[in-house]
C-alpha cells in the first residue's frame, strides 16, 4: 500500500505541472489535482506511521522475549551465571 501511494504522488505532481503549462484550463480541475495531492500525502504519512508503529511493536516484543528467555535460563542454571 505504501509503495502504491508513494508512486502516486509524483504522477500527480507531473499532472499539476502539465496543467499549469496548458492555456485552456479550468480552476476546478486544478483544485481537484491539488486536493488529490494533499490527500495522497496525508494518506502516505498515515500509512507509513502505522507501518513504523507495527515494526516498533514487533521489535519491542522480540526484545522482551529475548530478555525473558535469558532471565529464565539464569534462574535455571544459577551456578553458570556467577
Amino acid at each position: 500500500m505504501t509503495t502504491l501511494i508513494t508512486m502516486t504522488a509524483p504522477a500527480l505532481t507531473h499532472k499539476i505541472i502539465s496543467f499549469v503549462k496548458l492555456d485552456d484550463r479550468t480552476t476546478s480541475e486544478g483544485a481537484w489535482l491539488i486536493f488529490l495531492l494533499v490527500l495522497v500525502t496525508i494518506g502516505k504519512a498515515m500509512v507509513q506511521t502505522h507501518l513504523y508503529y507495527q515494526f516498533a511493536v514487533i521489535g519491542f516484543n522480540l526484545s522482551n522475549t529475548i530478555s525473558l528467555l535469558l532471565y529464565r535460563k539464569t534462574l535455571r542454571y544459577p551456578s553458570l551465571s556467577s
